[in-house]
């Protein structure tokens, strides 16, 4: 494991723990994604955008960014073609670098103020359960190129954060009906499974990674997974999934 991919396990593990705070809020929310979670991808500001109860999407809390900024980013379309519509839509992080090409792939951003000394906005999708819930906005001072590496710790974030996001209810009920996971074996793979029992059994980080011959970075990582493919957000909320869901099984089994 490189530095870089460590330095994003760390941030990782670092929001996952702020979220964890009943009092945290949305300002401060994007003050920590900006200043910590994407402080190494030179970001100056952060924003959420959620889409609303008329449908609509809006950019709803900001860090780094003047009211006045965003001010046209209160009523947008879901069908606009804006990076902030396609990332919710498409489901999938959209790269924009700000200096080429924004007006030509996105000809709607000419109607809404720009953010003028960076190089790249990214926006990251956020869902929880395959429901859309919005999208987290990152602008950085520097070229950002799209890498493996930053997807996939872009999609732990979004895990992260959609704890902290919760849907329109007026724009759920358009959604089409998901159809339900019927194994737990579909969702996690066997040694995510290992490490949930685990967590289950109140086994710290060092305990499972010694249990698993694995590194303690490695056990982190897994468990973020864990988190978001479950929608839970915390090691008192796995032990309850493992107790209500697998312990039954494992006795079953022995």
């Amino acid at each position: 494991m490189d530095k870089i991919e460590s330095k994003l396990i760390r941030a990782a593990s670092e929001l996952l723990e702020c979220v964890q705070n009943p009092d945290l809020t949305r300002e401060e929310l994007c003050r920590i994604l900006s200043l910590q979670t994407f402080r190494d991808l030179g970001s100056e500001s952060a924003f959420i955008g959620e889409i609303t109860q008329k449908g609509t999407l809006a950019v709803t809390h900001a860090f780094g960014i003047q009211a006045r900024e965003i001010e046209s980013w209160k009523e947008i379309p879901l069908t606009s073609e804006t990076p902030l519509s396609v990332s919710i839509s498409e489901n999938k992080p959209v790269w924009l670098d700000l200096a080429q090409d924004k007006y030509e792939l996105f000809p709607a951003m000419k109607k809404f103020r720009g953010h003028g000394i960076n190089a790249t906005l990214i926006l990251i999708p956020v869902r929880k359960f395959g429901i859309p819930l919005g999208a987290i906005g990152l602008f950085s001072r520097y070229e950002v190129e799209e890498t493996f590496c930053l997807d996939n710790f872009f999609e732990l974030v979004a895990g992260i954060i959609s704890s902290s996001l919760n849907a329109s209810s007026s724009f759920v009920t358009s959604l089409p009906t998901l159809k339900p996971r019927t194994s737990i074996h579909e969702i996690l793979s066997t040694r995510e499974e290992n490490i949930l029992e685990m967590l289950g059994r109140s086994k710290t980080n060092a305990q499972i990674a010694n249990d698993l011959g694995l590194d303690d970075s490695v056990v982190r990582q897994d468990t973020i997974h864990i988190y978001r493919k479950l929608g839970i957000n915390s090691r008192s909320e796995a032990k309850a999934f493992y107790k209500k869901n697998l312990a039954k099984q494992k006795e079953l089994k022995t």
